[in-house]
């Protein structure tokens, strides 16, 4: 993997509950997104990095694993995959108090229509959330089966787009600036989202 920015990581094909969350798309409408997305400074020092080399174990120095939601996950091959789980699989760095702006890249690999992923960005220490709707203090980045959304910190804040191809490995690059989020796909897969979001203004130093 390229270095990262701020945090790189790697999630496997079921890195999210095995039972997806009902899909809401129908009932969706996507709130007005800013027609540009945050850039990153290529400069920012990089917080954490994780090949997820290591077969069986996380580094405990960089993650910390009782967080909330439940199941088991498994370090194996360079995957860090998360099974078994119904409010949500959770590891969480170790890191606080991020620079803005904050990058995450990260390979993704869905196998299935709802092989859902996701990353949260949150001020929670602990967090049982399952990741598809709004919760205040965090913005998830989630698949919802063939729908990518952006779930934002305020109710009813959210941004989607359908991404439907798989099996594929997705890069990705996730980006909280003061006053927006982004989701993109490096290699162009999907069509990116940006959504107007306060999170970072407000929560972040």
């Amino acid at each position: 993997m390229r270095p990262c920015t701020c945090s790189t990581s790697r999630f496997s094909r079921s890195s999210t509950p095995t039972t997806p969350g009902p899909s809401s798309s129908p009932t969706l409408t996507p709130t007005q997104a800013p027609t540009s997305a945050p850039t990153a400074n290529p400069t920012q020092r990089c917080y954490v990095e994780d090949d997820f080399d290591e077969d069986g174990s996380l580094d405990n120095s960089t993650w910390a694993v009782d967080v909330g939601g439940d199941g088991a996950f498994l370090v194996e091959d360079s995957y860090l995959t998360f099974h078994n789980t119904t409010k949500g699989g959770h590891v969480r760095t170790q890191h606080f108090g991020f620079s803005l702006p904050l990058v995450i890249t990260a390979t993704l690999d869905k196998s299935g229509p709802c092989s859902d992923h996701y990353v949260k960005v949150s001020t929670k220490a602990v967090d049982d959330d399952k990741p598809w709707k709004n919760v205040p203090g965090v913005v998830t980045f989630a698949w919802n089966c063939n729908e990518r959304v952006i779930y934002g910190s305020l109710p009813g804040l959210f941004n989607l787009t359908t991404c439907a191809s798989h099996p594929t490995q997705y890069d990705v690059e996730i980006v909280v600036a003061e006053d927006r989020v982004s989701w993109r796909d490096l290699n162009g897969a999907c069509d990116p989202l940006v959504l107007a979001e306060p999170f970072g203004a407000d929560r972040c130093p």
